[in-house]
This record gives structure tokens, C-alpha cells and sequence, in this order.
């Protein structure tokens, strides 16, 4: 996995990054992902509010990006494939 570029990024190497998080951070006591996941959304809320950003506006944002990500992946797949 490169993080030259974002385009390069698959969802598996996206979900590879949070593990890596997981590894340097408390999270990684429990080994559940489901805890993993709303900790580090809880966490990310603080952050906002930290930065005085909108976290509902940003997991908008932040969804249509996913979206976004999943179509790309799937229509290199397909290319792959042809």
C-alpha cells in the first residue's frame, strides 16, 4: 500500500489504515472493530468540536466520498475483468 496518491487507495488499503491506528492506539485492548469504530467516531466528534467544524456536515461530506471511493474500486474491478 502507497499513500502517494489517493486514487491509488483501494477500500481494503483504506480499511488497512484504520487498523494501523488501531495498532498505535488504546483501541487495540479490546480487538473488537465494533468498539474501534464508535470510539474512533466519538473521537472524531471531540474533534470537531475542537476545530469548531460541523461533524454532521463533515460525515456528509464524508459518506458521498466513500460512495465515491466504493464506484471507482468497483469500476477498476470491472475493467480488470474485460
Amino acid at each position: 500500500m502507497t499513500l502517494e496518491s489517493d486514487d491509488i487507495l483501494t477500500p481494503k488499503d483504506r480499511a488497512d489504515l484504520i487498523r494501523k491506528i488501531a495498532k498505535i492506539s488504546p483501541y487495540d485492548e479490546s480487538g473488537d472493530a465494533y468498539d474501534l469504530i464508535v470510539d474512533i467516531l466519538a473521537n472524531l466528534r471531540h474533534f470537531a468540536d475542537d476545530e469548531g467544524l460541523n461533524y454532521s456536515e463533515c460525515d456528509r461530506f464524508a459518506y458521498n466520498h466513500y460512495l465515491a471511493e466504493l464506484n471507482a474500486a468497483r469500476q477498476a474491478a470491472e475493467r480488470k475483468e474485460a
